[in-house]
Protein backbone atom coordinates (compact mmCIF):
# COMPACT_ATOMS: atom_id res chain seq x y z
CA UNK A 1 0.00 0.00 0.00
CA UNK A 2 1.41 3.43 -0.88
CA UNK A 3 2.42 5.78 1.90
CA UNK A 4 -0.21 8.39 2.80
CA UNK A 5 1.74 11.64 3.10
CA UNK A 6 -1.02 13.88 4.47
CA UNK A 7 -3.40 11.71 6.58
CA UNK A 8 -5.21 14.80 7.84
CA UNK A 9 -6.60 15.24 4.33
CA UNK A 10 -8.66 12.08 4.68
CA UNK A 11 -9.82 13.02 8.15
CA UNK A 12 -11.03 16.35 6.79
CA UNK A 13 -12.95 14.80 3.89
CA UNK A 14 -14.50 11.80 5.63
CA UNK A 15 -17.39 13.85 6.97
CA UNK A 16 -18.16 15.63 3.68
CA UNK A 17 -19.12 14.56 0.15
CA UNK A 18 -15.71 15.20 -1.34
CA UNK A 19 -14.87 15.08 -4.25
CA UNK A 20 -18.43 16.28 -4.78
CA UNK A 21 -19.76 19.61 -3.55
CA UNK A 22 -21.52 19.70 -0.21
CA UNK A 23 -24.66 20.80 -2.05
CA UNK A 24 -24.66 17.68 -4.26
CA UNK A 25 -27.62 15.36 -3.67
CA UNK A 26 -25.78 12.28 -5.05
CA UNK A 27 -29.15 11.01 -6.27
CA UNK A 28 -29.74 9.86 -9.84
CA UNK A 29 -32.40 11.51 -11.98
CA UNK A 30 -34.91 8.67 -11.43
CA UNK A 31 -34.17 8.61 -7.69
CA UNK A 32 -33.22 4.94 -7.78
CA UNK A 33 -29.89 5.20 -5.97
CA UNK A 34 -28.09 7.56 -3.62
CA UNK A 35 -24.30 7.46 -3.57
CA UNK A 36 -22.63 7.28 -0.15
CA UNK A 37 -20.91 10.48 0.93
CA UNK A 38 -17.53 8.74 1.18
CA UNK A 39 -17.78 6.62 -1.96
CA UNK A 40 -14.58 8.10 -3.42
CA UNK A 41 -11.35 9.17 -1.71
CA UNK A 42 -10.03 11.60 -4.29
CA UNK A 43 -10.46 12.65 -7.91
CA UNK A 44 -8.41 14.62 -10.39
CA UNK A 45 -9.59 15.49 -13.92
CA UNK A 46 -7.33 17.20 -16.45
CA UNK A 47 -9.30 16.66 -19.66
CA UNK A 48 -8.52 19.12 -22.47
CA UNK A 49 -10.95 22.02 -22.28
CA UNK A 50 -12.52 20.78 -19.05
CA UNK A 51 -14.47 23.32 -17.05
CA UNK A 52 -14.82 23.66 -13.29
CA UNK A 53 -18.50 22.69 -13.68
CA UNK A 54 -17.69 19.04 -14.32
CA UNK A 55 -19.87 16.35 -12.80
CA UNK A 56 -20.47 12.59 -12.69
CA UNK A 57 -22.81 12.05 -15.63
CA UNK A 58 -23.67 8.36 -15.41
CA UNK A 59 -22.92 5.02 -13.79
CA UNK A 60 -23.31 1.89 -15.90
CA UNK A 61 -23.44 -1.34 -13.91
CA UNK A 62 -22.66 -4.67 -15.57
CA UNK A 63 -22.23 -8.11 -14.06
CA UNK A 64 -18.55 -7.68 -13.26
CA UNK A 65 -17.64 -4.07 -14.09
CA UNK A 66 -18.87 -0.54 -13.44
CA UNK A 67 -18.29 2.34 -15.84
CA UNK A 68 -18.21 5.88 -14.44
CA UNK A 69 -18.57 8.68 -16.96
CA UNK A 70 -17.80 12.32 -16.15
CA UNK A 71 -19.03 15.29 -18.15
CA UNK A 72 -16.31 17.94 -18.35
CA UNK A 73 -18.00 20.36 -20.77
CA UNK A 74 -21.34 21.00 -22.44
CA UNK A 75 -23.82 18.34 -23.45
CA UNK A 76 -22.72 18.43 -27.11
CA UNK A 77 -18.95 18.35 -26.55
CA UNK A 78 -18.26 14.60 -26.71
CA UNK A 79 -14.51 15.14 -26.55
CA UNK A 80 -14.90 16.64 -23.06
CA UNK A 81 -16.00 13.45 -21.36
CA UNK A 82 -13.92 11.15 -19.21
CA UNK A 83 -14.60 7.62 -18.09
CA UNK A 84 -13.11 4.86 -15.98
CA UNK A 85 -13.94 1.21 -15.40
CA UNK A 86 -14.03 -0.49 -12.00
CA UNK A 87 -13.69 -4.24 -11.61
CA UNK A 88 -16.24 -5.31 -9.01
CA UNK A 89 -14.86 -8.87 -8.91
CA UNK A 90 -11.66 -7.79 -7.17
CA UNK A 91 -11.26 -9.16 -3.66
CA UNK A 92 -11.70 -6.58 -0.91
CA UNK A 93 -8.44 -6.09 0.99
CA UNK A 94 -9.10 -2.63 2.41
CA UNK A 95 -6.61 -1.04 0.06
CA UNK A 96 -6.76 2.07 -2.08
CA UNK A 97 -7.08 1.65 -5.84
CA UNK A 98 -5.85 4.26 -8.31
CA UNK A 99 -8.04 4.12 -11.42
CA UNK A 100 -7.08 6.04 -14.60
CA UNK A 101 -9.65 8.12 -16.46
CA UNK A 102 -9.63 8.22 -20.25
CA UNK A 103 -11.16 10.42 -22.91
CA UNK A 104 -14.34 8.89 -24.34
CA UNK A 105 -13.36 9.73 -27.94
CA UNK A 106 -9.58 9.27 -27.87
CA UNK A 107 -9.62 6.27 -25.55
CA UNK A 108 -5.82 6.13 -25.25
CA UNK A 109 -5.64 9.67 -23.82
CA UNK A 110 -5.46 9.65 -20.04
CA UNK A 111 -7.35 12.62 -18.62
CA UNK A 112 -7.62 11.98 -14.91
CA UNK A 113 -7.29 9.74 -11.86
CA UNK A 114 -9.82 8.36 -9.41
CA UNK A 115 -8.88 6.97 -5.98
CA UNK A 116 -11.27 4.56 -4.28
CA UNK A 117 -10.98 2.02 -1.48
CA UNK A 118 -11.69 -1.52 -2.68
CA UNK A 119 -14.20 -1.98 0.17
CA UNK A 120 -16.44 0.58 -1.61
CA UNK A 121 -16.72 -1.67 -4.66
CA UNK A 122 -19.25 -3.73 -2.72
CA UNK A 123 -21.72 -0.84 -3.08
CA UNK A 124 -21.56 -0.98 -6.89
CA UNK A 125 -21.68 -4.78 -6.83
CA UNK A 126 -25.00 -4.63 -5.03
CA UNK A 127 -26.65 -2.35 -7.62
CA UNK A 128 -28.98 -3.83 -10.26
CA UNK A 129 -27.54 -4.00 -13.78
CA UNK A 130 -28.34 -0.84 -15.74
CA UNK A 131 -27.38 2.78 -16.32
CA UNK A 132 -28.01 5.50 -13.74
CA UNK A 133 -27.91 9.10 -14.98
CA UNK A 134 -27.15 12.13 -12.83
CA UNK A 135 -27.79 15.82 -13.28
CA UNK A 136 -25.12 18.46 -12.77
CA UNK A 137 -26.58 19.56 -9.44
CA UNK A 138 -26.61 16.01 -8.13
CA UNK A 139 -22.94 15.20 -8.64
CA UNK A 140 -21.12 18.50 -9.22
CA UNK A 141 -17.39 18.04 -8.57
CA UNK A 142 -15.33 20.31 -6.34
CA UNK A 143 -13.50 22.85 -8.58
CA UNK A 144 -10.15 22.06 -6.96
CA UNK A 145 -10.36 18.57 -8.48
CA UNK A 146 -10.41 20.02 -12.00
CA UNK A 147 -7.13 21.02 -13.61
CA UNK A 148 -8.08 23.22 -16.53
CA UNK A 149 -6.12 22.29 -19.66
CA UNK A 150 -6.04 23.84 -23.15
CA UNK A 151 -8.75 22.52 -25.39
CA UNK A 152 -7.96 20.25 -28.31
CA UNK A 153 -7.86 21.95 -31.70
CA UNK A 154 -6.41 24.96 -33.45
CA UNK A 155 -7.60 28.26 -32.00
CA UNK A 156 -5.46 30.59 -34.12
CA UNK A 157 -2.77 30.52 -36.78
CA UNK A 158 0.35 32.67 -36.78
CA UNK A 159 1.40 33.78 -40.25
CA UNK A 160 4.93 34.91 -41.07
CA UNK A 161 4.16 38.40 -42.33
CA UNK A 162 5.78 41.82 -42.08
CA UNK A 163 2.86 43.27 -40.17
CA UNK A 164 2.78 43.32 -36.39
CA UNK A 165 -0.52 41.44 -36.20
CA UNK A 166 0.30 38.03 -37.66
CA UNK A 167 -2.41 36.02 -35.85
CA UNK A 168 -5.34 34.80 -37.94
CA UNK A 169 -8.57 33.72 -36.24
CA UNK A 170 -12.14 33.01 -37.26
CA UNK A 171 -12.82 31.30 -40.58
CA UNK A 172 -9.50 30.43 -42.22
CA UNK A 173 -9.01 28.71 -45.58
CA UNK A 174 -5.96 26.45 -45.89
CA UNK A 175 -4.98 25.75 -49.51
CA UNK A 176 -2.18 23.38 -50.47
CA UNK A 177 0.19 24.64 -53.17
CA UNK A 178 3.62 23.92 -54.66
CA UNK A 179 4.10 20.47 -53.17
CA UNK A 180 2.07 21.02 -49.97
CA UNK A 181 -0.96 18.73 -49.69
CA UNK A 182 -3.77 19.03 -47.15
CA UNK A 183 -6.27 16.33 -46.33
CA UNK A 184 -8.47 15.24 -43.46
CA UNK A 185 -7.39 12.39 -41.23
CA UNK A 186 -9.42 9.53 -39.83
CA UNK A 187 -11.10 12.08 -37.60
CA UNK A 188 -12.86 14.71 -39.78
CA UNK A 189 -11.77 17.40 -37.33
CA UNK A 190 -8.10 16.66 -37.99
CA UNK A 191 -6.07 18.16 -40.84
CA UNK A 192 -3.01 16.37 -42.16
CA UNK A 193 -0.36 18.44 -43.94
CA UNK A 194 2.17 16.67 -46.17
CA UNK A 195 5.09 18.64 -47.60
CA UNK A 196 6.38 16.49 -50.47
CA UNK A 197 8.03 19.18 -52.63
CA UNK A 198 7.33 20.30 -56.17
CA UNK A 199 8.77 18.09 -58.90
CA UNK A 200 8.27 20.88 -61.43
CA UNK A 201 10.12 23.56 -59.48
CA UNK A 202 12.73 23.98 -62.25
CA UNK A 203 10.07 24.99 -64.75
CA UNK A 204 8.54 27.38 -62.25
CA UNK A 205 11.97 28.97 -61.59
CA UNK A 206 12.34 29.65 -65.33
CA UNK A 207 9.05 31.50 -65.40
CA UNK A 208 7.40 28.82 -67.52
CA UNK A 209 3.89 27.62 -66.86
CA UNK A 210 4.73 24.35 -65.15
CA UNK A 211 1.30 22.92 -65.92
CA UNK A 212 1.67 23.47 -69.66
CA UNK A 213 2.22 20.24 -71.56
CA UNK A 214 5.80 20.05 -72.80
CA UNK A 215 6.15 19.85 -76.60
CA UNK A 216 9.87 19.41 -77.31
CA UNK A 217 9.31 18.47 -80.98
CA UNK A 218 7.78 21.31 -82.97
CA UNK A 219 8.25 20.11 -86.55
CA UNK A 220 9.55 17.11 -88.49
CA UNK A 221 11.05 18.02 -91.84
CA UNK A 222 9.16 21.26 -91.67
CA UNK A 223 5.81 19.64 -90.92
CA UNK A 224 4.13 20.76 -87.66
CA UNK A 225 2.22 18.56 -85.24
CA UNK A 226 -1.55 18.24 -85.29
CA UNK A 227 -3.82 20.28 -83.04
CA UNK A 228 -3.08 17.95 -80.13
CA UNK A 229 0.69 18.17 -80.55
CA UNK A 230 0.98 14.65 -81.97
CA UNK A 231 2.90 13.30 -84.95
CA UNK A 232 1.56 10.25 -86.74
CA UNK A 233 4.34 8.38 -88.57
CA UNK A 234 3.35 5.53 -90.85
CA UNK A 235 4.89 3.50 -93.65
CA UNK A 236 3.52 2.41 -96.98
CA UNK A 237 3.78 -1.25 -96.08
CA UNK A 238 3.15 -3.31 -92.97
CA UNK A 239 6.52 -4.96 -93.56
CA UNK A 240 8.52 -1.76 -93.23
CA UNK A 241 10.33 -0.96 -89.94
CA UNK A 242 10.77 2.54 -88.56
CA UNK A 243 13.76 3.26 -86.37
CA UNK A 244 14.03 6.29 -84.06
CA UNK A 245 17.44 7.20 -82.67
CA UNK A 246 18.41 9.97 -80.31
CA UNK A 247 21.55 11.82 -81.40
CA UNK A 248 23.40 14.84 -80.07
CA UNK A 249 22.10 16.99 -82.91
CA UNK A 250 18.50 15.82 -82.58
CA UNK A 251 16.31 12.81 -83.31
CA UNK A 252 16.73 10.75 -86.44
CA UNK A 253 13.72 8.93 -87.82
CA UNK A 254 14.25 6.64 -90.75
CA UNK A 255 13.04 3.44 -92.30
CA UNK A 256 15.26 0.47 -91.74
CA UNK A 257 15.03 -3.17 -92.68
CA UNK A 258 12.40 -2.66 -95.35
CA UNK A 259 11.53 -5.74 -97.35
CA UNK A 260 9.38 -6.42 -100.33
CA UNK A 261 6.01 -7.55 -99.16
CA UNK A 262 5.57 -9.60 -102.31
Amino acid sequence: MPTIVFPEFRDATNAVKYPFLDTATLTDTLEQIVLPNDIFIDLSIYAPGATTYSYLESITVNNDTVRLQFNCGTSVERNKRAYCTLNTLESAENKDITVPLYNTVTKSMRVGTLVINDLKLAYFKGLPVGTYAFSEDATNIVPSCILTMPDIGVKSISVNTKSDDSTVTGVVWLIGHDGVFLRTGKNPSEIRIDVVGDSLYKKAALGVDKYEIARPVRTINGRPADEFGNFNISTTSVYDAIRIENRKTGIDIYMAGAINGD
